[in-house]
C-alpha cells in the first residue's frame, strides 16, 4: 500500500515523529518549522502562528467540553424527532418542508443543526482525550455513542474519523473501569457498538471491522495499563463463544500474548467451525511477507474447509502470495481453489487467464464445465460456449430447452436460469461469423448481455488488467473464439435463427406496445442486431423489410421509439 495514503494511528504517528525529533539538532527542528511555514496558505498563517506562541511546556489545567445537560438535551430533541417520523407526527407539523420532500422520501432523522453541534461535541471530546483528560472525554463519548448503537442514526452522517473516534471512546473505558469488570464491559460497548445485523444477515458474508484492542492501545502514545494481566481475562471471557465478534477478538488477543504459533493453533483446533481462524493466520503471514508459509497454511485449511466464501477469501490470499513468490504452478492451482470456492466470472477470468499463460485452457475448460458449483447458472452458460457447445448451451442437450422469456433480460444474468439475453446476443454472434466487428449492434448486445452480474466481487484484486476480468473482457474473447468453432447442422441453424427472429420480435413488441419508454433503445438495437445478422447471412432485401415494418407499419405513431430506431441504424456500419 502507499505509504501517503495509509490510515496512521496516533500512536505510530506521534512515536515516528519523536524518534525523527530526538535525532534532530536545536537548528534543524527550526529550519524544518521555518520551511513548513513558508508553505502554508495565507489563511492558515495566523492559526498556525496563534499555536507556536500560545504552546506551554505544561499540560493545560482543564478543557472545555459541553456540560452534560446540553448534551442530554441534544439526544432528547434527536430521540424525539425519531419518534415523530416513526409515528407519523411530524407530518402534523404546520412548518414541516414538504417542497423538499417526494412522497417516498423520509425525514432524516439528524437534522443539519444536529450534526454541526455533535460534531463539535465530538470534537471537544477529542480534545480532552488528547490532553490526557479521560473521564470529561467520556461523559461526552459515552451518551452519543449510546444514541447511535440505539440505531435513531448513522455515525456514517457525522464528519469524523468513526474507528478512531470509537477507540478513544473505548479507551477511557479500559482505563477507568477496574480491571474485574474491564472485559465484560468493552465487550458489551463492543456489541452494542456493532448494533443489529438485520433481517438478511448471512454469517458468512459477515466479517468485525470495528476497533480491536491494538485500536485501542494505538489512541495514545502510552502502552494499555495492565495489558498482560487483561489479556488472561480477555482470552478467557472470549473463548468459548462462536459469534464473529468474540472470535476476531480472540484471535487478536491470543496473536498479542502467544504470537503466531498460538493463532495457528487456535485456527487448526477450530478447523471448520470457525474458518476465520485460518483467515487470520495468513492475514498475520502476509503482515510478515511469510508468503511460503501462506500457501502451506492456505493448502492445509482447504483440507478442512468446505466450499465456501470463507474457503474463497483464504484462496484469495493464497493466490497473491504465490503471485509474489512467482510459482506459476502453484499460481494456476490456487486460482483453481478460489475459482471453485467461489465460482463467479471474474474468478473464472482470472483462472482461465493463467491457464492460457501456461497452454492449459481447454483442459481448464473442461473441469470448469464438470463443476457443479456453476450448474443452472449463466457462468455454465458462458464455459459451453467458450468449448464452441452453442446449442447446448442455448437450448440444453436435447435442443428442448430454448428460454422464451422475453422481458427481463437485464436482470437475467443474476438468475438461476437460461439467460435469454445472453444466449441470444450468442446466437447473434455466431451468425455474424467473422464479420462480427462490422456487425456493431451485435457488438454492443454481446457485450451488454455477457458482462458480469453487478454484484459480483472478486476476492483477489489482480495488480494488473483489472477490467479484463471484473467487466467481462477476457471472458467475451474466449466466448467468441468459441462460438466461431461451433459446429451447427443446417436443421439447428435454422431452428436457432427462428427462435432468435422470435424472440427478438417477441421483446420488441412488448417493450413498446407497452410502453416501456426507458427501455426503447434495448428494443432498437434487438432490431437493428437482427438485420445485421441478416445482412451477414446474404439476405439484406429482409433486413430492410423487418425494419420498415417496425418503423412504419407497426408502430408508427410512437415517435420516441422511432428516434431511437433511426440513432441505432446510424450507428451501424452495415448499410440496410
Amino acid at each position: 500500500m502507499n505509504e501517503t495514503c495509509r490510515r496512521i494511528t496516533l500512536q505510530e504517528f506521534l512515536s515516528r515523529i519523536l524518534k525523527r525529533c530526538s535525532s534532530m539538532e536545536k537548528k534543524e527542528i527550526t529550519d524544518f518549522l521555518l520551511e513548513y511555514a513558508k508553505q502554508l496558505d495565507a489563511k492558515q498563517r495566523l492559526k498556525f502562528l496563534t499555536q507556536i506562541e500560545t504552546y506551554a511546556e505544561e499540560a493545560p489545567a482543564a478543557v472545555s467540553i459541553p456540560a452534560a445537560d446540553e448534551v442530554a438535551e441534544l439526544i432528547h430533541d434527536i430521540e424525539k424527532r425519531a419518534e415523530a417520523i416513526e409515528d407519523g407526527s411530524i407530518y402534523d407539523d404546520p412548518e414541516f418542508p414538504w417542497e423538499e420532500f417526494g412522497l417516498d422520501d423520509e425525514p432524516d432523522h439528524l437534522t443539519g443543526s444536529h450534526i454541526d453541534r455533535i460534531t463539535a461535541y465530538f470534537q471537544q471530546a477529542d480534545q480532552a482525550f488528547i490532553s490526557g483528560f479521560l473521564q470529561e472525554a467520556l461523559t461526552v463519548y459515552e451518551p452519543l455513542m449510546i444514541l447511535f448503537a440505539r440505531g435513531h442514526s448513522s455515525l456514517y452522517e457525522i464528519p469524523i474519523d468513526r474507528n478512531e473516534t470509537k477507540a478513544r471512546y473505548l479507551r477511557c473505558l479500559y482505563e477507568l473501569t477496574p480491571l474485574t469488570q474491564r472485559g465484560h464491559r468493552l465487550l458489551q460497548v463492543l456489541a452494542d457498538l456493532e448494533g443489529s445485523p438485520g433481517y438478511f444477515f448471512n454469517p458468512e458474508h459477515y466479517d468485525y471491522d470495528g476497533p480491536t484492542l491494538q485500536d485501542i492501545a494505538q489512541t495514545r502514545l502510552e502502552p494499555l495499563p495492565e495489558q498482560e494481566v487483561f489479556l488472561v481475562q480477555w482470552i478467557s471471557l472470549l473463548q468459548d463463544s462462536d459469534k464473529v465478534l468474540e472470535a476476531s477478538l480472540l484471535l487478536e488477543a491470543v496473536h498479542l500474548q502467544q504470537g503466531i504459533d498460538g493463532v495457528r493453533r487456535l485456527a487448526r483446533s477450530w478447523g471448520s467451525r470457525q474458518p476465520r481462524g485460518y483467515r487470520y493466520l495468513l492475514e498475520v503471514l502476509e503482515q510478515n511477507q511469510a508468503y511460503a508459509e501462506i500457501t502451506y497454511a492456505a493448502q492445509e485449511a482447504f483440507k478442512e474447509l468446505p466450499v465456501s466464501l470463507q474457503r474463497g477469501k483464504i484462496a484469495g490470499r493464497a493466490v497473491r502470495a504465490a503471485a509474489q513468490l512467482q510459482d506459476t504452478s502453484l499460481l494456476l492451482a490456487m486460482k483453481q481453489e478460489l475459482c471453485y470456492s467461489v465460482p463467479n466470472d471474474v474468478h473464472a477470468s482470472l483462472l482461465l487467464e493463467e491457464a492460457s499463460l501456461q497452454d492449459s485452457l481447454q483442459e481448464e475448460l473442461l473441469s470448469l464445465a464438470c463443476c457443479t458449483g456453476i450448474a443452472d447458472t449463466p457462468l455454465k452458460i458462458k464455459v459451453l460456449l467458450m468449448q464452441g457447445k452453442l446449442t447446448e448451451a442455448a437450448a440444453g442437450k436435447n435442443f428442448d430447452q430454448l428460454p422464451s422469456d422475453a422481458l427481463g433480460w437485464s436482470i437475467s444474468f443474476n438468475r438461476k436460469d437460461r439467460p435469454t439475453g445472453l444466449i441470444f446476443a450468442a446466437v447473434l454472434a455466431y451468425f455474424a461469423g467473422d464479420r462480427i466487428n462490422e456487425a456493431v449492434t451485435i457488438v454492443d448486445i454481446f457485450s451488454e448481455y455477457t458482462k458480469p452480474a453487478w454484484s459480483e466481487q472478486a476476492l483477489y484484486a489482480h495488480p494488473e488488467h483489472h477490467e479484463l476480468h471484473t467487466e467481462g473482457y477476457l471472458l467475451r474473447k474466449l466466448m467468441l473464439e468459441g462460438i466461431s468453432t461451433a459446429a451447427i447442422t443446417g436443421t439447428c441453424r435454422q431452428q436457432l435463427f427462428q427462435w432468435a427472429l422470435q424472440m427478438g420480435n417477441q421483446r420488441i413488441h412488448d417493450i413498446v406496445s407497452r410502453t416501456y419508454r426507458k427501455s426503447y433503445h434495448k428494443a432498437a438495437a434487438v432490431l437493428c442486431g437482427l438485420c445485421e445478422a441478416l445482412i451477414l447471412m446474404g439476405r439484406q432485401p429482409e433486413a430492410r423489410q423487418m425494419l420498415l415494418e417496425f418503423r412504419n407499419v407497426r408502430y408508427p405513431r410512437h415517435s420516441s421509439f422511432k428516434r431511437e430506431l433511426d440513432s441505432t441504424v446510424r450507428r451501424m456500419r452495415l448499410k440496410i
